[in-house]
């Protein structure tokens, strides 16, 4: 399979070679040098670096790891290991010549010895004999000139040959994260293991097993010509390889073929619990809107022990907010397999629902370590990560899963919230702009770009981005609370008070919310030189301390010490915001 994937390089068919090493690494990927190979197979530069990186920290004296990395600009060049030249010559001519040198040394050696020089006159003299003997018996017209070009026929080191030529040498930021995704999954789903392997009829069991053989090679196309075979010559029979044939419709993206071939299989044998769930799957991605519980419940009724039937039902109840029926399906699914990759990703978006912010990130992690191939886990992984504020790692997640899930603009908006956090606000704004161009309505993707804006000192910029999330989501406090932020940078106390006055102190709702609207609220007072901002300093002390970062208090404190005498003047009073009536708000809260 490596001198395949080789051999797809070397004819410039990356796709075919990633696919290969894919396969190669799911197996071993602690494999350094597969690591090396996949840097020349995968397509962008960061995605090259990663690989060489990861062959690198399995392999420490890799020396084409090193040597890779210090041409893309991500590792300087030590003593012991230089850049490859600008124009090198082939690897293969550079093998050859090291072959010939050792050769030439050899024979200088071997001639020093008087035995061999003996023997080497002996054979010339030999020679000689028959060339004068042959040359009386045969006409010159016969002898002809040998074409073969003397010396060893090239041979393929394991070097990929493709690192050599065309890099690009600019410095490029370091890029370490998780073991990723390897490499460029088009499903959403690993693919299931084996389900069922029966006893089939003479005329039929080679049919069958090189068809499970291709399938398990991701050989999809020739796994459904042959399991057709199967099933023309098993009339009225054969339900597992009509499953067979939906599974590698499924996973090869044709979903109606594949909803046809379940449809037989349950038609042949109604209690084939394994095609129910097939059914479900394809049909919640022909119709997001299906009514599926059906076949999951059928699933579960004829299988009870298959776990990802309770995984899949899992899913389905968290889409419709039954959290208490997902929670139930998952601890049952884990309880069936306690390696699911899946149930774990579950578990995890559960957890974030619930805000259980520490168990998530937890069952995140979980679900990654058990498998590296599973792309969902990666966009939960980073939201779990941006829940716990751990900004740089979310980044590192979320930056795999948009290399393999670029079409996903929910995804990008996650995404640049963690460049936002890092400060990364250009490399923010060039995904939110990406993000609005496809959906001008997105609330949130105006919001993060205010956020990028604000971070960039682009004030002006920044209002009129935070105004478009207030028009799209009139709920949306954050987006008030950032106008009101972006005039006071601005040098516009009056504006940002009457911002959060008309706007965002009737959304205030939950303490967090509220402590956000007092600080703010009682900001633009201080700026506008307003005694009374001292009522809304106290009214934030008078909230739960842990709802708020500290460094608020802090300055709430300073203030009051400041302004407060032992008849404290106050130029108005005002109504505290807790004796409004809210408005509903279901957004939660961003960042203050």
């Amino acid at each position: 399979m490596l001198n395949e994937a080789i051999e797809a390089l070397r004819k410039g068919d990356q796709t075919r070679a990633r696919d290969l090493l894919t396969r190669m690494l799911k197996v071993e990927q602690d494999n350094a040098n597969y690591w090396v190979w996949m840097s020349a197979a995968v397509e962008t530069k960061k995605e090259k670096i990663y690989c060489l990186q990861t062959a690198l920290k399995l392999d420490p004296e890799n020396t084409l790891a090193k040597r890779g990395l210090i041409l893309f600009g991500a590792r300087k060049a030590d003593g012991d290991v230089k850049p490859f030249p600008i124009n090198p010559a082939p690897l293969w001519k550079q093998r050859l010549i090291q072959e010939q040198d050792e050769k030439t040394k050899q024979v200088k050696t071997n001639i020093g010895k008087p035995i061999i020089r003996l023997g080497i006159l002996a054979g010339i003299i030999l020679v000689m004999l028959i060339w004068v003997w042959v040359g009386f018996r045969t006409p010159m017209a016969v002898i002809k000139r040998s074409t073969r070009t003397p010396g060893p026929s090239p041979t393929f080191t394991l070097t990929p040959t493709a690192m050599n030529a065309g890099l690009e040498l600019e410095g490029t930021p370091t890029f370490i994260g998780p073991t990723p995704l390897w490499m460029l999954l088009k499903e959403t789903y690993t693919p299931t293991p084996l389900y069922v392997v029966t006893q089939h009829p003479i005329t039929s069991s080679d049919a069958f097993t090189a068809g499970i053989r291709y399938f398990q090679q991701g050989n999809w196309k020739d796994a459904i010509a042959l399991m057709e075979q199967v099933a023309a010559l098993e009339t009225g029979s054969g339900a597992d390889a009509w499953y067979y044939i939906g599974e590698a419709n499924r996973l090869n993206g044709n979903n109606s073929d594949a909803k046809k071939a379940f449809d037989k299989a349950i038609q042949i044998n109604p209690t084939f619990g394994v095609a129910y769930l097939g059914r479900a799957i394809v049909s919640k991605a022909l119709d997001p809107r299906a009514k599926i519980i059906n076949d999951l419940d059928d699933a579960i009724k004829f299988d009870p022990t298959y776990a990802p039937a309770y995984v899949e039902r899992a899913v389905y109840f968290l889409a419709i907010e039954e959290l208490d029926d997902a929670w139930a399906d998952i601890q049952k699914t884990l309880e069936l397999d306690a390696n699911s990759s899946m149930a774990f990703a579950v578990q995890a978006e559960l957890e974030l629902k619930m805000e259980n912010f520490k168990d998530a990130l937890v069952s995140a992690q979980k679900a990654n370590a058990l498998d590296v191939t599973n792309l969902p886990v990666y966009l939960v992984l980073g939201r779990a990560n941006l829940a716990a504020e751990h900004y740089k790692e979310a980044v590192q997640a979320l930056e795999i899963y948009n290399i393999y899930s670029p079409g996903d603009q929910e995804a990008k908006i996650y995404l640049a919230t963690g460049y936002n956090f890092t400060g990364d606000y250009l490399g923010a704004i060039r995904l939110l702009d990406a993000v609005l161009t496809k959906d001008k309505s997105r609330s949130e993707a105006y919001y993060q770009r205010g956020l990028s804006q604000l971070g960039l000192e682009n004030y002006r910029k920044a209002v009129a981005d935070f105004q478009m999330a207030f028009d799209y989501d009139p709920r949306d406090l954050d987006a008030s609370i950032g106008i009101a932020k972006a005039y006071i940078k601005m040098g516009f106390p009056g504006d940002a008070y009457a911002e959060i006055r008309d706007h965002a102190a009737r959304l205030a709702k939950t303490d967090r919310q509220k402590a956000l609207v007092y600080y703010w609220e009682a900001t633009a007072l201080e700026e506008l030189g307003n005694a009374s901002a001292i009522t809304y300093w106290k009214y934030l002390l008078d909230l739960p301390a842990d709802i708020m970062p500290a460094e608020w208090r802090t300055v709430a404190q300073g203030w009051i010490s400041k302004r407060y005498t032992a008849t404290p003047v106050l130029t108005e009073t005002k109504t505290p915001i807790a004796s409004q009536t809210p408005t509903p708000n279901t957004v939660p809260t961003k960042t203050p």
